[in-house]
């Protein structure tokens, strides 16, 4: 910085400190480096790339506004990007997110025109026929996906997902591959447990919930579903606890307490319950059900 004071158009200079700004995580300020870079050769697509990754990171992070900024420096109607693969498979995953399907599908296939194994490729471009609605396509490129990289978690996760909606029992064996390449992803845990618990398989389903507890001790949606199984099984005492932990992680977790002021009903803990339905309309005072409850009790 010191000496760009001195030279601040030093293209090295700038770069330089971008990197380590980027190193730092610091993007904006990345960004804004890149941006002078830019100005040195602003028709240049590879430096018009940098820019658009760095302000979609930003967006990942929360900024969503940047989402639109990063799709519009890559349609900037430059001949060489039309060929640049990177540009092109950013810019078909952005046009997926903006709903905008033909446009993403053009530029993944022209990604896949200049490399057939590009996995990330037939990933968007699953993620797109399953929005259209054409799952055998969907199917299609996901399987494809995890041909060309068969690490791809959420390639798995996707065809667990859509031969779910399509109450297809292939649906576990893809939740399970997702879990045979990571076994500590608590959310694919959670995600093949809800696949069970929709099936009434509850015994499976529980044993999906205790293995994220045993990955993440606190977890609230874990201890929720584990408290609502068990008061399906009429174990109010022990679905209770669960609720408690659900809540204890969770403090404004309106859900945890009712269920929990349900399962103290009817244990015959009135003034507990009543303690929990009151919980529930201090935080959302809206919720009818909850008011039912409390005026039912003695």
């Amino acid at each position: 910085s010191e000496q760009l004071l001195k030279s601040p158009n030093n293209v090295v200079l700038l770069k330089q400190r971008k990197q380590l700004f980027l190193d730092k995580g610091n993007m904006e300020a990345a960004m804004i480096d890149q941006q002078l870079i830019l100005a040195s050769d602003s028709t240049n697509h590879e430096l018009l790339f940098e820019l658009a990754e760095i302000q979609y990171q930003l967006a990942i992070a929360g900024k969503s506004d940047y989402y639109r900024t990063s799709l519009r420096n890559l349609t900037k109607e430059l001949e060489a990007q039309e060929g640049h693969l990177p540009s092109l498979l950013l810019r078909g995953e952005l046009y997926y997110l903006y709903r905008e399907h033909a446009e993403s599908l053009k530029d993944l296939n022209n990604v896949l025109n200049i490399n057939p194994y590009e996995a990330k490729a037939y990933f968007f471009k699953g993620l797109n026929f399953k929005e259209l609605g054409d799952f055998e396509k969907a199917i299609s490129q996901f399987q494809t996906t995890v041909e060309q990289n068969p690490y791809h978690i959420q390639a798995y996760e996707q065809l667990a997902f859509v031969y779910a909606y399509l109450a297809n029992p292939l649906a576990e064996l893809y939740f399970d591959n997702a879990l045979a390449v990571d076994s500590s992803n608590v959310q694919i845990w959670y995600n093949k447990g809800m696949y069970l618990q929709g099936l009434k398989r509850y015994t499976d389903a529980e044993k999906c919930y205790q293995a994220m507890l045993r990955r993440d001790k606190f977890n609230q949606f874990a201890n929720y579903n584990l408290g609502y199984l068990n008061y399906e099984k009429e174990e109010y005492e022990l679905a209770a606890n669960y609720f408690s932990d659900a809540i204890y992680t969770n403090s404004g977790y309106a859900d945890a307490y009712f269920a929990r002021g349900l399962c103290f009903k009817k244990l015959g803990n009135i003034p507990q319950a009543r303690v929990d339905f009151q919980s529930v309309l201090r935080l959302d005072e809206t919720n009818i059900e909850a008011q039912e409850e409390l005026n039912k009790l003695p």
